[in-house]
C-alpha cells in the first residue's frame, strides 16, 4: 500500500470544512520532538506549494496533522480560538473495529460521516455538524466518550485529527493514515444528537488487553490466565491463599482488581498478573495491575 495519496488531503480538506474556514495545521517529529504549526484559510492549504511542503515533511517522518474545527485567523488554535463547529468526533486508540461494532447497536445516534484510520486499529470518527456551540459540542463528545469507551482526552473541541493521505510516523514501522467516507453530505443537527443517550451504562463495550488485546471481562480474564500461568506462579498462588484476605483491602488475595473500565486514567489495563507484598503479612499475593 502506497504511504501518500496527493489527493486525500484535498477531499477531506473540501469535504470537512467551509471555503471561508481556516484551519491549524500542525507538524510534528517524535524522534526530535519539533514541532511547526501554520494557521491557514482552506484555499491557501489546498494550493500545490503547501501540499508540497506538508509531502517533503512527511517524507522526513514529520507526522501532519490539521484542527478538527475551524480556527479563527491569527496563530493560537486553542479552546478560544475555534469560531466554527464542523464536527463531532471520537478517537479510539485501543479497539477501532470494536467502536464500530458498538456504533451499530446504537439506534439513537446518526452514522458517522467518515472514518479516519491513523493506523491498525485505531481510528477517528466524525459526524458533519451544524448550529453546535463549543459548550454542547464537548458535553457531547465527553458524554459519548465515556457511553462508546474513546479517548476521554479527545474530547476538547480544538482537538486536532491527522491529515488522510499522508504516513502516520508515530512508530518505527510507518501506516498509511486513510479515510472511509459513509455520509461525507449529511450534515447533522443538535436534535440528532439527544441530551440522553438511550445506553446510559458504560459497560456497553469491553476494553482490549494492552498485553495481548483479549476482551477484558472476568471470564476470559480468568481462562487467559489459566493459559498463560507457569508453575512458579501457583507457587506464589498457594503461598498467597494460606492468608486467605488480605487484611488491607479486605477482598481474597486472588480477586481481580484495578482495571480501567472506570476510568482511562486508573491502572493499565492487563490479563497477566504481578506479584506484589501486603504490609504486616510476609507473603506474597496475586493482583491485578
Amino acid at each position: 500500500m502506497a504511504l501518500i495519496d496527493r489527493m486525500a488531503p484535498l477531499r477531506f480538506l473540501r469535504t470537512a470544512f467551509e471555503p471561508a474556514d481556516w484551519v491549524a495545521v500542525f507538524l510534528k517529529n517524535y524522534r526530535t520532538g519539533q514541532t511547526v504549526q501554520r494557521v491557514v484559510p482552506i484555499e491557501s492549504a489546498l494550493l500545490p506549494p503547501f501540499q508540497r511542503w506538508l509531502r517533503h515533511q512527511n517524507a522526513n517522518r514529520w507526522n501532519v496533522y490539521v484542527s478538527v474545527n475551524a480556527i479563527r485567523p491569527g496563530r493560537s488554535r486553542s479552546r478560544n480560538a475555534v469560531i466554527g463547529i464542523r464536527h463531532i468526533f471520537l478517537e479510539e486508540d485501543v479497539d477501532g473495529p470494536g467502536l464500530l461494532a458498538a456504533l451499530t447497536t446504537r439506534p439513537d445516534l446518526p452514522p458517522p460521516s467518515y472514518v479516519l484510520h491513523s493506523s491498525p486499529a485505531r481510528l477517528h470518527m466524525f459526524w458533519r455538524v451544524a448550529g453546535f456551540d463549543v459548550v454542547n459540542i464537548e458535553q457531547i463528545q465527553k458524554r459519548l466518550a465515556i457511553e462508546l469507551r474513546t479517548d476521554s482526552a479527545a474530547t476538547s473541541c480544538a482537538q486536532m485529527t491527522r491529515l488522510p493521505g499522508f504516513a502516520n510516523h508515530k512508530r518505527e514501522i510507518p501506516s498509511a493514515v486513510t479515510i472511509e467516507y459513509l455520509r461525507p453530505r449529511t450534515v447533522f443537527a443538535p436534535n440528532d444528537f439527544p441530551e440522553r443517550m438511550s445506553s446510559p451504562s458504560p459497560a456497553t463495550r469491553p476494553r482490549k488487553c494492552v498485553d495481548c488485546t483479549s476482551s477484558i471481562d472476568r471470564v476470559s480474564r480468568a481462562r487467559h490466565f489459566l493459559r498463560s500461568v507457569t508453575i512458579v506462579h501457583f507457587a506464589f498462588a498457594a503461598v498467597s491463599c494460606a492468608g486467605l484476605i488480605c487484611p488491607t483491602t479486605k477482598r481474597s488475595p486472588l480477586s481481580w482488581t484495578g482495571t480501567r473500565d472506570a476510568c482511562r486514567r486508573g491502572p493499565r489495563v492487563s490479563c497477566f498478573p504481578k506479584f506484589t507484598t501486603h504490609g504486616g503479612m510476609g507473603a506474597k499475593r496475586l493482583v491485578d495491575y
